[in-house]
């Protein structure tokens, strides 16, 4: 977990980060991802904090990318779920298993599906 803290990804207390989770982020352009307290991400997720189409033309017409993503406490992100650049998701949200989350999420919103929607909500503490 402090190889996280050292590439640009900040997180709070008791957060959990499984296995094979990408982190596609540029600290030197504040494209970084912050977690909260007791965030659980579980296998395979990615979070993409920068996006470009490189070397392409289309580079022409579609700008780089580069914006932060926050994940605030008691937040839960399903196996292989996509997070994109700056996106914000509010507290004690569940993102299922394979969302791409492509818009910020409101505090106790559950996500699901390509794109992520709200299913249902939980009650907020």
């Amino acid at each position: 977990m402090h190889m996280y803290k050292w590439g640009g990804v900040h997180y709070g207390k008791d957060t959990y980060i499984n296995m094979n989770v990408h982190m596609i982020i540029d600290p030197s352009v504040n494209a970084i991802v912050q977690m909260g307290e007791r965030v659980a991400i579980a296998p395979g997720v990615v979070f993409s904090a920068l996006s470009d189409p490189n070397k392409s033309r289309l580079l022409e017409h579609f700008p780089k990318i580069e914006e932060t993503i926050v994940l605030e406490d008691d937040v839960w992100v399903g196996a292989n779920a996509t997070i994109l650049p700056g996106v914000h998701i509010g507290k004690m949200s569940v993102i299922g298993a394979g969302c791409v989350v492509t818009r910020n999420v409101e505090p106790g919103s559950v996500i699901a599906g390509v794109p992520g929607k709200v299913i249902r909500n939980v009650p907020l503490y």
